[in-house]
């Protein structure tokens, strides 16, 4: 299957590089992450890249910079989950009014 040899290759990779001090703290990140690098392989529904995810949170991240409302922790919580919502409804199709009608 292309999901385990593309994982065991990675791993034959960061092995052969261990002992080089300065691509350790990449390696470290490279082998927490090697189980999930590949996941497009396993499902058609998955990119090969984030670009899906990156291109959704845009808007947000203009939005909170041009109106620069985020000022403390609980505001960005706040505003992290609203976005959420309102990103996931886009995506659905809903009818963004009659969602936050349903939870307010």
């Amino acid at each position: 299957m292309a999901y385990d040899s593309s994982v065991k290759l990675l791993e034959r990779i960061i092995s052969e590089h261990i002992n080089d001090e300065s691509l350790q703290k990449f390696l470290t990140k490279l082998n927490n992450a090697k189980d999930d690098l590949f996941t497009f392989l396993l499902y058609d529904t998955v990119e090969p890249t984030n670009n899906t995810a990156e291109c959704a949170l845009r808007e947000s991240v203009i939005h909170r910079e041009i109106r620069g409302c985020v000022r403390n922790q609980k505001g960005c919580k706040m505003f992290g989950n609203l976005m959420s919502c309102i990103m996931t409804w886009k995506m659905r199709d809903c009818n963004l009014l009659d969602e936050i009608v349903k939870y307010v």
